[in-house]
């Protein structure tokens, strides 16, 4: 068992590098030496949930629960697979559950969020992360989902002013890219638009440092049908 949590913490270091395939084998190692280990389960389906491969997410993330039906961490990892299916008001309830289990914890609240945007609830989407940045305004999830619905130049000028109070110091790369995308949305709401084009720029550059090479090649596909 000793030996299934240094795999897992070895696979957490490997995730702040960015290094996902790495941590994928660690976790995946991990859960064969100690089938009963949520953390490893739960962490193996992050990863994968990052690398977009929501079935085989899925599946951790329902051992994780089976194993422990109070374990918040799996029920927010079912909700973007629920979410996927167009499953919305399920991914609500476990949403919910998640913050009845631990309401100390932002990306809950994230969740829920995302689950009330999909069914067009846009002001609840809003305060819903609110809520979020109330508990931690570090959170640049729910920066970025902020970003993502402004209605107007002082929402962009606000969000602006949380994004320059956030603590970047031991942020990941996908956060800091986050950052840079809030900055650039905010720019554009604003019409300033060479300075969204900055850190668009940025961001993109942060995103292609982190992503394995199968994912560098979606996404360059991705940017260049953008483009057309």
């Amino acid at each position: 068992p000793n030996h299934a949590k240094a795999l897992v913490g070895a696979g957490n270091i490997f995730i702040k590098q960015s290094e996902y395939i790495a941590a994928i084998s660690s976790y995946r190692k991990a859960t064969e030496l100690d089938p009963t280990l949520i953390a490893a389960h739960n962490s193996l389906g992050s990863a994968l949930e990052a690398l977009n491969n929501y079935k085989e997410a899925l599946k951790c993330f329902l051992i994780s629960s089976n194993l422990n039906p109070h374990d918040a961490r799996a029920h927010l990892g079912l909700i973007s697979n629920l979410m996927q299916t167009g499953n919305i008001d399920q991914g609500i309830e476990h949403a919910k559950t998640a913050i009845e289990i631990d309401p100390s914890n932002s990306s809950y609240y994230c969740a829920l969020s995302n689950c009330e945007r999909a069914r067009g609830k846009l002001e609840e989407s809003r305060s819903i992360l609110h809520k979020a940045l109330q508990i931690n305004p570090d959170d640049t999830e729910a920066l970025v989902l902020l970003s993502e619905q402004m209605i107007d130049k002082s929402d962009a000028e606000r969000l602006l002013n949380l994004t320059e109070k956030v603590n970047t110091q031991g942020l990941t790369t996908p956060s800091l890219s986050g950052i840079e995308h809030v900055k650039a949305n905010c720019f554009h709401k604003l019409k300033k638009h060479a300075l969204a084009s900055l850190h668009l720029a940025k961001a993109n550059k942060l995103t292609l440092s982190y992503l394995p090479s199968d994912l560098y090649k979606w996404h360059e596909k991705n940017q260049t049908r953008k483009r057309k």
